[in-house]
């Protein structure tokens, strides 16, 4: 149930993060990635690699776990951002054919939406980094299984250091986290118990003695009025969240093997994780169109009545949208010739549904 706990109080960090110039929310979202790993690599090894057809199992029923309320929320930023006034011009204005249509597909399918011109709803960048993921997971399955899980750690963090040089954003700067939570997956208690608790121990005075020292403040104060030193941000969430990931894993593994309701509780608080993820991104835009011209403390009432609202609003998602949607993947999913019993097809590890650990 902690990991539920968790995972929630990261989206809930995203969302904060986005209201104010507080610039933790990137750490969130790589324990995210390597939560991902985590889970993804459990379902691949007991669920999905029983299974005829693996891989084409295994991506379709990833690829539909993310892109419907993706959809449905993009969809609606866009339109609030037109009723607004934030966006104006015609979705391919000033676009050439290609540009234009990498645009539109991106936006319906998700994949390359990192790579717009505008994002309508940013939050989704870090979807379509664990889509990439989702891609090319069953060759790095296969390279565990082949080199070893230290190997595909040390090219994989040699990816990410070369992945540095380049102007866009990749995958494989990411990668490392997925793969620890691949490394983590394939045992079933804790471990590096004691170190990971020391390192979560300096992470937390990382960011204490961020915001406490000028110097920090230059780093992680973003927003519309960044530090001078707003540029490293990125570099300081990412090796925060190093120093995180352990400990939250060693959670992870604990969660993993628990069943009934603490199971069940840990679901509904993942779930509802990953909808405010997405759907919190209306009410920023909501704020700052509307109420941004104010001074911070008329503008709180206002944050508040908001973020309450989109509280409620992901609980009806969560309810009318996502868990239908979840009983009909589970059925597409679960076909009757898989080449597996029907206990095989009904479980998984996430106690009735796949979890979905990343924003």
């Amino acid at each position: 149930m902690a990991s539920g706990f968790i995972r929630l109080s990261l989206a809930l960090i995203v969302f904060a993060h986005h209201l104010s110039s507080i610039g933790i929310g990137k750490l969130c979202v790589f324990v995210f990635f390597a939560l991902s790993g985590f889970w993804v690599a459990r379902m691949w090894d007991q669920k999905y690699n029983k299974r005829m057809h693996t891989t084409r199992t295994f991506l379709v029923g990833r690829y539909l776990r993310i892109w419907p309320l993706f959809f449905i929320i993009n969809i609606g930023a866009t339109a609030l951002e037109y009723s607004t006034g934030r966006r104006t011009a015609a979705p391919c204005n000033e676009l050439t054919a290609i540009e234009c249509t990498r645009e539109i597909f991106s936006n319906l399918f998700l994949l390359g939406y990192t790579y717009q011109t505008h994002h309508s709803l940013p939050p989704a960048w870090s979807l379509d980094i664990e889509l990439q993921f989702y891609l090319i997971f069953p060759l790095l399955a296969l390279m565990q299984q082949k080199l070893g899980i230290k190997l595909l750690g040390i090219a994989t963090v040699l990816l990410a250091v070369a992945s540095t040089l380049s102007p866009v954003i990749l995958l494989t700067t990411y990668l490392p986290f997925f793969v620890l939570g691949m490394a983590w997956a394939a045992h079933t208690r804790p471990i590096y118990g004691k170190t990971s608790v020391l390192m979560g121990i300096c992470a937390l005075g990382l960011v204490i003695a961020g915001f406490a020292s000028d110097f920090g403040r230059q780093i992680f104060i973003t927003g519309a009025t960044p530090g001078r030193l707003a540029e490293y941000n990125e570099a300081a969430n990412y090796l925060v969240a190093l120093l995180i990931v352990p400990i939250v894993l060693n959670r992870a593994v604990l969660d993993a093997d628990t069943f009934g309701r603490q199971r069940s509780i840990s679901n509904t608080l993942s779930d509802l994780a990953f909808t405010i993820y997405l759907t919190h991104w209306l009410a920023v835009i909501l704020i700052s169109e509307v109420w941004g011209s104010l001074p911070a403390r008329e503008r709180l009432p206002y944050v508040a009545m908001v973020g309450i609202a989109t509280l409620a609003l992901s609980l009806f998602v969560q309810r009318h949208f996502i868990a239908p949607l979840e009983r009909y993947r589970k059925q597409i999913i679960s076909g009757p010739n898989d080449g597996v019993h029907r206990s095989d097809t009904t479980a998984d590890l996430s106690g009735g549904r796949d979890c979905r650990n990343d924003p």
